[in-house]
């Protein structure tokens, strides 16, 4: 595991995270992707279904599911019971980055899981998340099958290389954007793509 920590006053606090998960990690993450590959649970993308929109105009466009949806024990999930460990085991990596806004973990009670899956001219335009904490995890089958889809910070007119099994932790309220994939279409179909999964961190209000 490889973490670099970025705090440059030109943009905004970040973290990048190469190789968090092990292969045995993987191996588990990677039975319930392909799981999720169906028609059934990845759904196309709409403003019904909570997507983010501009004005009524659709930004999302990919196929994704919210696993706390499909899940009442989350224990049951792979993707679920594996990822909890960036804010349970591994809360010191939020807490080591020398900015301010990533010191207090104790505010974050409540998270969201989604995964989401991108093929050919699929993309997800400029916009902010609802949360605390952004964290998304890259994955895609070797070797790669598909070029694009990079991750972009528009405002600040620099983007990241989505590499396999990298992660990604910014301020939810950062504008971001997913840059369209390119994909022949022989290996269209085939689960062949750019799987994401995100992690929403947010502070659930008690009364």
């Amino acid at each position: 595991m490889k973490i670099q920590y970025f705090n440059d006053l030109d943009r905004f606090p970040y973290i990048i995270i190469d190789e968090f998960y092990n292969e045995s990690e993987i191996e588990e993450l990677w039975e319930e992707l392909d799981y999720m590959c169906n028609s059934r649970r990845l759904i196309l993308a709409s403003k019904d279904r909570g997507a983010a929109h501009d004005n009524g105009k659709l930004l999302k466009f990919n196929h994704c599911q919210y696993l706390d949806s499909m899940y009442t024990d989350r224990s049951q999930s792979n993707i679920l019971d594996v990822t909890t460990k960036l804010f349970m085991e591994e809360k010191r990596i939020f807490e080591d980055h020398p900015h301010w806004y990533f010191k207090d973990m104790q505010r974050i009670n409540l998270d969201y899981t989604q995964v989401s899956y991108y093929e050919h001219k699929d993309e997800y335009q400029s916009h902010r998340d609802r949360a605390i904490f952004t964290s998304l995890t890259w994955f895609y089958k070797k070797p790669k099958k598909y070029s694009g889809g990079d991750f972009w910070f528009e405002d600040f007119n620099f983007g990241l290389e989505c590499l396999n099994n990298r992660t990604v932790i910014f301020p939810s309220v950062i504008r971001h954007a997913v840059r369209p994939i390119k994909m022949e279409e022989k290996f269209m179909g085939q689960k062949c793509g750019r799987f994401c999964i995100s992690q929403f961190m947010c502070t659930k209000f008690q009364h």
